[in-house]
């Protein structure tokens, strides 16, 4: 389900990316929801194995596209 208008859709990214070093620090591996709250990451993405495979999923969809 869409939730935002695709209007703010990077508001979330762009603040992350340039917020103050020192709020920036403190996001360090948080998952951060709109609109500049932590929310609680997926249960099943806290275990290594996983959000390594998500990782690697990610980067081969990126490098269809270069």
């Amino acid at each position: 389900m869409i939730t935002r208008p695709a209007t703010v859709g990077a508001l979330n990214q762009l603040w992350a990316a340039t917020c103050p070093s020192e709020q920036a620090r403190e996001l360090g591996g948080k998952y951060v929801v709109p609109f500049q709250d932590i929310g609680i990451s997926r249960p099943d993405l806290e275990q290594e194995e996983t959000w390594q495979e998500l990782w690697d999923w990610c980067e081969a969809q990126g490098r269809k596209h270069n």
